[in-house]
């Protein structure tokens, strides 16, 4: 079951950053059971399952008239010292931050997410905590498992 930290409004417009995966997919469904107004946000990292990812997601706000915003990484090719993983997380926070309109966008991190990023940051020297509000992004299912 789904549980927010925090809700939005009912009134609220606001984007949801979807990779197409399973918990943005729930989310988007979660928010369309609930009567909400939201629009779709996804980012091409270029990896080779992306363009599929991008066509289910692209079929899912057809089917339930849902605007759809689409982002396409600049370079395939990262700067030195960075890993993929940053470097796709930059690239897809610029993209994002081009298109707010003042609008909240809604990521799909849970608790799972939050402790593994931790303890690998750990492993790393380099421990984290997401963040339950940065700026207009939002993470409102910080405190919901993955199969809660």
């Amino acid at each position: 079951m789904l549980q927010q930290l925090f809700k939005l409004p009912r009134t609220t417009d606001f984007i949801v950053a979807c990779s197409g995966g399973v918990d943005s997919m729930a989310v988007c469904d979660f928010y369309r059971r609930g009567g909400k107004s939201f629009q779709i946000a996804y980012f091409n990292h270029g990896t080779p399952q992306a363009d599929q990812m991008e066509s289910l997601v692209a079929a899912w706000a057809l089917n339930n008239q849902v605007v759809m915003h689409r982002g396409l990484i600049s370079s395939t090719t990262k700067p030195k010292g960075v890993s993929p993983e940053e470097y796709w997380r930059n690239e897809r926070y610029a993209w994002l931050n081009s298109i707010n309109d003042g609008k909240p966008i809604i990521t799909c991190h849970h608790l799972n997410d939050a402790v593994e990023g931790y303890l690998f940051g750990c492993l790393n020297g380099t421990p984290k905590v997401i963040c339950s509000t940065n700026g207009y992004i939002q993470r409102p299912f910080l405190t919901t498992t993955k199969h809660g």
